[in-house]
């Protein structure tokens, strides 16, 4: 019998870090725990900030200690459940160390290692705020199996074993449809043959390799190579083959717009929100550009106002009447909703969150904040068109393959990130606009010109 037990379970650690506020203090809290990083996120239950800082994510040096920095997040003081930090998965380790590090130079610009004394880490007694904790990771995404290959970015693993690809069961990681080895540590690049039972639904799972060196016989061999296990968790996930929309609950951006992860499809088509009608899909309510056949990043939806606590239903539809237009509803059979392998429409409710704020802490601060998500793709740069005047923080993510920037010119601005995002990481900036107009591009190569630029109105 297949089971999915940790060979390798690692005790669950809970790092709850706490300090006494003063005059001079910096006060922070943060509880984060053993766990199974999916696609370069790493959580954490909790964090609180008395003031303004960063949650720093740092990759181990070889040695124990906090080495390369993998990932930061901005934070305005306050108390946040549920924080999800951004990682280079290139550069992760199996271990990894949270730090609180200052925002004392440039504010919203993370300057750490970058410019002398700047951004440090906070201290208490001399000695940093900071917690230890393991991860294994899988960076994967949604993907059309083409000439048999499935297709991983990286695997991060505590011990040498295997990436073995799982048809699906009933929910759940079933018969292995190919699998490939991997070492202690972070391996990127992996593509792994499947066999011809590819279901609409793959699990990628991390295997030990606990018998035979260098022979894969999970299923064959009564307790070998089972799944390597962190913090309770198997490191397993989910992956669509066939069309598909990742949902979440979410607020409203500042143009009523709705942002979707990933999208999957098998031929160009859209990406529609329906209102609810009575527990099902009603009046359209906005629909997202003309999207490519295969994965679809970062992919923004702007929708008719809706009321806070509304449902609506994200819905894939295929592009089969006059190309690039939205015509469902209008012209008799165009435009129909895609079907799964069942016959139902591939689509999914999402709730309609308040604005998110912390739990105490400074609100009255953050409302003067507005914040925005910005994906970099090729080639495009997906954001609102026009936000409000004052403090906006962005959040930029590059959803490309390639590396990408951001800069953000007009009206006696001219600011951006000093280095260049790699492929899925992302960075915040933070930059007090006035009315007028701005010229937004990435000023890499010939990025530009290939179609990353972008006018954006700031309105009084």
């Amino acid at each position: 019998m297949k089971k999915f037990l940790g060979l390798s379970v690692i005790v669950l650690l809970a790092a709850t870090l706490a300090l006494p506020v003063g005059a001079q203090d910096f006060g922070a809290a943060f509880v984060v725990f053993d766990q199974v990083s999916v696609n370069g996120m790493v959580n954490f239950e909790s964090v609180t900030l008395d003031q303004p800082g960063w949650l720093v994510i740092h990759a181990d040096d070889g040695a124990g200690a906090p080495g390369n920095t993998l990932g930061t997040l901005y934070m305005e003081s306050g108390t946040y459940p549920d924080v999800w930090v951004p990682i280079d998965m290139t550069l992760a380790t199996p271990l990894v160390f949270a730090m609180i590090h200052k925002d004392d130079n440039e504010i919203g610009t993370f300057e750490f290692g970058a410019k002398d004394g700047a951004d440090a880490p906070v201290e208490v007694n001399g000695e940093p705020v900071m917690a230890s904790f393991n991860i294994a990771a899988i960076q994967v995404y949604d993907q059309l199996i083409t000439s048999g290959q499935f297709a991983i970015s990286s695997v991060t693993s505590p011990q040498n074993g295997w990436l073995a690809i799982h048809a699906d069961e009933s929910g759940t990681p079933g018969e292995v449809l190919g699998y490939t080895a991997v070492n202690d540590g972070t391996t990127a690049d992996l593509s792994v043959t499947l066999s011809d039972a590819v279901t609409p639904i793959v699990w990628p799972v991390l295997h030990a390799d606990t018998g035979i060196a260098g022979e894969f016989e999970f299923g064959t061999v009564e307790g070998a190579d089972e799944a390597i296990s962190v913090g309770n968790q198997n490191a397993a996930l989910p992956i669509w083959t066939a069309p598909h929309v990742r949902v979440y609950d979410q607020p409203l951006g500042t143009s009523n717009e709705l942002w979707f992860s990933q999208v999957l499809l098998d031929q160009s088509g859209w990406l529609v929100i329906h209102a609810d009608d009575g527990g099902a899909p009603g009046e359209v309510l906005g629909y997202s550009s003309v999207l490519p056949v295969g994965l679809s990043t970062g992919v923004v939806v702007v929708i008719e106002p809706s009321t806070i606590g509304n449902t609506v239903w994200a819905m894939l539809h295929y592009d089969t009447g006059t190309a690039a237009t939205y015509e469902f509803g209008e012209v008799d059979g165009a435009d129909m909703p895609v079907l799964d392998a069942g016959g139902s429409p591939v689509m999914d409710s999402l709730v309609i969150l308040p604005p998110e704020q912390p739990v105490d802490g400074e609100a009255e601060a953050l409302e003067s904040f507005t914040s925005e998500t910005v994906s970099l793709t090729e080639w495009g740069i997906v954001m609102p068109a026009s936000i409000p005047a004052g403090k906006v923080v962005f959040t930029v993510t590059n959803d490309g393959t390639v590396p990408h920037n951001f800069e953000i010119e007009g009206n006696g601005v001219e600011q951006g990130f000093e280095t260049d995002l790699a492929p899925g990481e992302t960075r915040t900036l933070e930059i007090e606009l006035s009315p007028g107009t701005y010229r937004i591009y990435c000023p890499v190569s010939d990025h530009a010109e290939s179609g990353m630029e972008f006018e954006l109105t700031v309105t009084g």
